[in-house]
């Protein structure tokens, strides 16, 4: 299983893992202060359904470096179809920040 210490920054296009979800390609759109010694935690807005999440670090990794192993795409079920549709946003998305 792939292991994070990247750091991250607003803008940063990720794959997000939530309970009961696979890991979901999404864009960091805000940062939650952090308090004591606990890591921060990320806005995360995710693309094919546009809710949003707040994430730990843990539990974000990379879009790019991790693409290979969590963006193949699905087929059958609406949730899949929803997948594929954010995996297409996502690579949008990075086109659009390698373009600028």
């Amino acid at each position: 299983m792939a292991t994070t210490s990247d750091s991250f920054s607003v803008g940063d296009i990720v794959f997000a893992k939530l309970k009961c979800y696979p890991h979901w390609p999404g864009k960091i759109i805000g940062m939650s202060p952090q308090i004591g010694e606990k890591s921060p935690k990320y806005n995360v807005l995710f693309f094919g359904d546009n809710k949003t999440a707040d994430i730990k670090s843990k539990d974000l990794f990379l879009y790019v470096k991790h693409k290979y192993i969590y963006g193949l795409p699905k087929t059958d079920s609406s949730r899949n179809r929803i997948f594929n549709k954010a995996l297409q946003e996502a690579d949008t998305a990075i086109g659009s920040v390698t373009k600028t």
